[in-house]
């Protein structure tokens, strides 16, 4: 998934998580972040939210420019 992240023509960027949720589980327990090993439980989802905030605005962007250059690359594929 790094690679694909990494093409310009994707316009993608790999935003990396698991040492963050590797780290919350074993402070607080796996139950803490995930209920069945795969989706996140809302103390996961605030942890992929708070690392997704640091690097929207870490890319010189506001929330309403990433979601405006989102919103118009999606509507001009068709």
């Amino acid at each position: 998934v790094n690679w694909m992240a990494d093409q310009q023509d994707h316009g993608a960027v790999f935003l990396p998580l698991q040492n963050d949720l590797d780290q919350e589980a074993a402070r607080s327990g796996p139950a803490s972040i995930t209920s069945d090993g795969i989706h996140l439980t809302p103390q996961g989802h605030q942890i992929l939210a708070d690392k997704l905030y640091k690097l929207i605005n870490q890319k010189g962007n506001t929330m309403e420019t990433t979601i405006k250059k989102i919103y118009l690359a999606q509507t001009s594929r068709g």
